[in-house]
This record gives C-alpha cells, structure tokens and sequence, in this order.
C-alpha cells in the first residue's frame, strides 16, 4: 500500500514539474495606465497584476488591498525578473524597493525586540485601543510603514540588462531607462508601476513572448519576535480593558500576517506581446 502511495505521488510531483505558465496578452495602451485595474489575480498573495504595452514599452502594474504582501513589499523587498526565453529563468531583474537593512532576521516591526508598528500605532502618536478593529490596525500599521519607505532613498538594483552585472541607482538622481513607483491609495490599496522599454529588454531579439516572475523577501522569525499583541491593551492608563473576544480577533489578525509574512510571494506568468496588440 505504502509502495502505491509514493507512486501516485511521484506521478503527481512530476505532472506539476511538467505545467506549463499561464500566459496573458499584453493589453494595447498609448498612455500611462494610472487608472487601470489589473485583470489577473493571484488568489495566494492576493496581489492583482497586468501587462500593457505601446510601440516603446512594457507597462507592468501590480495592486494589493493584503496587509501581510503590502508589508512583505515595503519592508522585504520585491524583484521583478524577466525571462526573454519565457522560461521561468532570472536572466534579466530588478528590486524595488530594496529590503529594509536587517529587516529579514528582525522582529515583525524591524526592531531587535519585535514591537513596533502593531503596537506604537500611526505616525501622528494615537496608540491602539481596546475599540481598535484589525481593520484599523491594518491602516495604522501600513501607514507608518510607507511613511518609513517614504522617507528612504528610493534605490533600485537592475541585473542583467544590457550586460550589467548588477547595479544599485537612486531614483530621481541616477539615470536609469526603467522606472518604478509605488503609491498607497486612500482606500490602503498599495499600488506598485514599472516601465521597461521593450528595446532595453529584447534588445535585437524578435522574441514576443517573455516570462515575468514576481517575487518578494520576506520575514524570518527569531527567538525575540514573541507572540504579537499577547497581552492587549488595558488595565492603566485611564483606557478601557479589551474584552477576550477582541483580544482573540486581534490576536487571530497579527498571527495570520505574520505567518504569511514568513514566506515569498511568488508569481510566474508568460507575455505574449503580439497577441494583445492592436
């Protein structure tokens, strides 16, 4: 039985290794897509994306309303690597933004002590309260995380492109042919824009398919990170004592992102360029 149980499993193992990328087209544009919402969604990381195109460049916009892969982008890091052999292959990347020194083997806030944004509440001083929702944790935590991006140098690492290695450039002082932006919208939806002309990318080639991988840091778990919000708020101070049903829900919510936190957001897909042109 046990010998019949590997077998199914290994046919299993092998029919994933043998998938093939989905593939979308490249959606026609003449204009920045500001105001667009990416049709494809990974159910995983929740993050929507989409490809766009003119006759110069490649337009590559991503979208997530999901705290733990906000968090694992403004704090840990995101690459974005492109395979003009559509081969699930790094041969070409670039990271923005670029992890937050330390940030992997720190606490869920990037301190030593892992305290932080669940608990120091937004950037103008309120602290969370027993009244506090997960919901408006999200917002004061996410908040004073892009606030902390904001206020870094905007750095980009580009490898591959044109024969280079790698480099590291500052946005808006060194020259670079690919742009990136990332922008938190009023409903915290985190919005992230690259344009990487399709010259630079290809360079002679007549290639019209490409793979895309986005793949972010993420958070590694020490022995002084401790359980989140273990013991609520209350109990001084004047504020009012958390009920054992609010402290379990807000419980419930650092311990989700967190965990999720701990590993990659990863996402393959193929571009066909040809396919959605007008």
């Amino acid at each position: 039985m046990k010998q019949l149980f590997f077998l199914c499993f290994a046919l299993f193992l092998g029919s994933c290794a043998k998938s093939t990328l989905p593939v979308y087209p490249a959606n026609w544009t003449k204009n920045w897509p500001e105001d667009s919402k990416p049709s494809n969604f990974d159910t995983l990381s929740k993050i929507a994306y989409e490809v766009q195109r003119d006759d110069n460049n490649i337009y590559l916009h991503l979208s997530t309303k999901e705290l733990a892969s906000q968090m694992r982008i403004l704090r840990y890091g995101l690459t974005i690597s492109l395979d003009p052999t559509a081969q699930k292959k790094d041969k070409q990347s670039f990271t923005f933004p670029i992890a937050v020194p330390d940030s992997a083997t720190r606490g869920f806030s990037g301190r030593p002590e892992g305290r932080g944004e669940g608990r120091e509440g937004n950037p103008n001083g309120e602290k969370p309260t027993a009244s506090t929702t997960p919901e408006q944790m999200q917002q004061r935590m996410l908040n004073r995380v892009y606030k902390r991006f904001s206020e870094r140098p905007k750095e980009m690492a580009i490898k591959g492109f044109e024969g280079i290695d790698k480099k590291t450039i500052t946005l808006g002082k060194d020259p670079s042919d690919i742009q990136v932006d990332l922008e938190l919208g009023s409903d915290n939806t985190l919005n992230y824009y690259a344009v990487i002309p399709i010259k630079k990318f290809f360079g002679q080639n007549s290639n019209e398919k490409f793979s895309v991988g986005i793949v972010s840091g993420f958070m590694v778990m020490d022995e002084n990170s401790g359980p989140p919000m273990g013991g609520g708020i209350g109990g001084g101070g004047g504020q009012p004592q958390m009920s054992e049903e609010d402290r379990a829900k807000r419980r419930e919510f650092m311990m989700k992102t967190m965990e999720q936190m701990t590993t990659p957001i990863e996402i393959w897909f193929n571009v066909d360029l040809k396919s959605g042109k007008k």
